[in-house]
């Protein structure tokens, strides 16, 4: 018996249906990264809207603070006045108003 042996070299064949399936796996990734970035972009410009009111708030907080300790500090020169007059009455007289 003799056996013969086909030594060939075939050359690869390309498959449409593995070479579309690859398409579309890489179609996939780029959707997947642009649903990402998106995602983040949102998310990103959510947290700066976000900072930019707080940063208004705080301004509106502070000028509050400041307007509220002047409105203190004129009742307190007021009762200072108030409390070292002569003549102490138990009605506040209209030149202690400023």
């Amino acid at each position: 018996m003799q056996f013969e042996v086909n030594c060939r070299i075939q050359k690869p064949r390309l498959c449409v249906c593995n070479a579309m399936a690859e398409a579309l796996g890489v179609a996939g990734s780029i959707v997947g990264l642009v649903q990402i970035s998106a995602t983040a972009f949102t998310r990103t410009c959510t947290y700066a809207r976000a900072m930019f009111n707080v940063l208004k708030d705080i301004e509106e907080l502070t000028s509050g603070i400041r307007s509220l300790s002047g409105i203190l500090y004129s009742l307190r020169l007021l009762l200072e006045e108030f409390e070292t007059s002569e003549s102490y009455e138990s009605n506040l007289r209209l030149h202690h108003i400023n």
